[in-house]
């Protein structure tokens, strides 16, 4: 018996050191495949892989777990890439691959990554529908597809994802109807599927998101009536159903939502008889519909397009503005290692003022987000809407944006122009680093022209006083400005449009003060379809050119 038992436990510990054996090869396999797919995607040619650092956990953008396999993947504005196959890295828990310019579906096999639990893909060209393998991804908290151009319709096997708090699909060519499903996704506290082309009526089930604080569905062809059961949603803080053809009466009981400070229904078709009594801060009470559908939307452009271009030319290489020289170069003054600098509005602006204007920066104020940082709207003590870039935290411990950000405050500090957007103050502090800048009401011109109903408003001499403008400010920053600036990345999504529709430049991340002894001006860096094939100079010009072309042949340059 004792031997017998002796012998069974011998051959226990043979098979069990064998398959730890095996295990631990298979792990080590596993590692180095993840490695060379990493080498071979290119996406790290110009970081850590040119001085070959042999641990790909420590490139650029790459987070791994004690046992060495990459569980994040973090990249912002890579321009130089291959292929990156996801489906190596079965333990990624995080994937941030924003502004890459990827360009593809989303593959059918992203549902493997059951570890997954934070997933952004947003502005990169993505095209094709939803998989409906991402209703395998059952631990995901955050889901944002948005600024793409994906399609087809909401899979409702997205109501499997009961773990998600956050959802974004905004600025798609998404069709189709919501899906009854989303009422399953009680743990969400922010939805955004605007500027899309959804359609049918809000789903009743919606009324079951008891967390939700942020719902934007503006800028679609949804319909129907507003169902009562959103009258539930007892955490809701904004709501955002503009621009559908929403009709029917507004629920008397809209008024019981204790949390709602926000409410936007403009252009729909409400009867005007249907609005409630309620003090809700800024509510309108005057709704005017749109003037023109977009079948009466002529297009009489081309004949009279030459000679404006020639004329773009000339003045682009005429032009020079009688301003006083600046100097952007100077280096911002520091107290102690960290900067808050605010600029007056018909009184002193405290720190704490800016935080309380937005809880905090609370996401219910999140109104974009940028290459490097979110944007919020902000309404100050003395009355005055600002709105505030503030860097992300994880990318602040990045050098690449922390740069990006400084660069920004440095430049737009020196350097005053009624064609750049103005920048107010900057907090830049290890903590929390902001800047505060006006607020542009309409937005950028990637949206208005996006959409035929904002672009009726946007006419023929609008637009030329747009290109106009920005030709004034690129003007001004190359021969006005001691030494000379190159933006970079002039497109449609960096230029800003007031509640006149009067264009400004923004986005200063990129730009650089040119050293004629130095490369910096033949490194790669914009937006695809922007960039001039050069990369030196003249790539203002040419990207102004294709905001030209975009303007008015609504033809992309990409």
């Amino acid at each position: 018996m004792n031997s017998s038992f002796a012998l069974c436990i011998a051959i226990t510990s043979t098979i069990l050191l064998v398959a730890a054996q095996k295990g631990q090869h298979h792990s080590s396999s596993s590692k180095d495949l993840e490695a060379k797919t990493l080498i071979a995607s290119g996406w790290w040619d110009d970081y850590d892989t040119k001085n070959f650092s042999l641990d790909h956990c420590k490139w650029h953008g790459v987070t791994c777990n004690n046992g060495g396999h990459v569980v994040g993947i973090s990249l912002e504005n890579a321009i130089s890439f291959k292929t990156l196959n996801l489906l190596v890295f079965r333990h990624l828990v995080r994937i941030h691959i924003y502004g890459c310019q990827l360009g593809d579906r989303i593959p059918t096999q992203i549902g493997a990554l059951s570890e997954l639990a934070y997933l952004n893909l947003s502005t990169n060209f993505l095209t094709g529908g939803l998989p409906l393998s991402i209703g395998n991804l059952t631990k995901l908290e955050t889901l944002d597809l948005s600024w793409n151009s994906l399609n087809g319709s909401i899979p409702s096997q997205i109501g499997a994802l009961l773990k998600l708090e956050i959802l974004r699909l905004e600025a798609n060519n998404l069709n189709g109807h919501l899906p009854y499903s989303l009422g399953n996704l009680t743990n969400l506290q922010r939805l955004d599927i605007s500027l899309n082309q959804i359609s049918g009526s809000i789903p009743a089930e919606m009324g079951n998101l008891s967390n939700l604080a942020y719902l934007n569905l503006q800028r679609n062809k949804i319909g129907g009536p507003i169902p009562s059961t959103l009258c539930q949603l007892i955490s809701l803080e904004t709501m955002h159903l503009s621009h559908n053809e929403i009709n029917g009466s507004i629920p008397t009981n809209i008024g019981n939502l204790a949390k709602l400070f926000d409410l936007d229904l403009v252009w729909c078709k409400f009867p005007k008889s249907s609005f409630p009594n309620r003090k809700l801060e800024d509510y309108p009470t005057d709704f005017p519909p749109p003037t023109q559908t977009k079948e009466t939307y002529p297009i009489y452009i081309f004949f009279p397009l030459a000679p404006l271009v020639l004329a773009l030319v000339g003045f682009l290489f005429l032009c020079k503005l009688k301003s006083n020289k600046v100097n952007p170069s100077q280096p911002l003054a520091t107290k102690h290692g960290d900067i808050f600098k605010i600029w007056n509005f018909n009184g002193k602006i405290a720190y704490e003022e800016i935080i309380e204007a937005t809880k905090d920066f609370d996401i219910k104020y999140c109104i974009g987000t940028g290459g490097y940082g979110s944007v919020y709207r902000a309404k100050l003590p003395n009355g005055r809407v600002v709105a505030l870039k503030k860097l992300h935290r994880l990318e602040g411990q990045n050098p690449t944006y922390d740069k990006c950000f400084k660069n920004e405050a440095k430049i737009l500090s020196q350097i005053r122009h009624q064609n750049i957007v103005k920048l107010f103050g900057y907090c830049l502090h290890k903590r929390c680093m902001f800047l505060i800048y006006d607020y542009m009401e309409r937005g950028s011109l990637f949206c208005v022209l996006r959409y035929e109903n904002e672009a009726l408003d946007l006419d023929w001499i609008k637009r030329v006083n747009v290109v106009k403008s920005i030709a004034h400010a690129l003007s001004y920053m190359h021969h006005d400005c001691t030494p000379p600036i190159l933006h970079r990345d002039v497109s449609t999504n960096n230029i800003l449009l007031n509640s006149k529709l009067e264009a400004r430049l923004s986005d200063f991340g990129i730009a650089r003060v040119l050293d004629p002894n130095s490369s910096n001006q033949t490194q790669i860096a914009g937006t695809r379809g922007y960039i001039a094939p050069g990369h030196q100079g003249n790539c203002c010009i040419y990207s102004l050119l294709a905001l030209f072309f975009l303007s008015f042949l609504h033809k992309s340059p990409l």
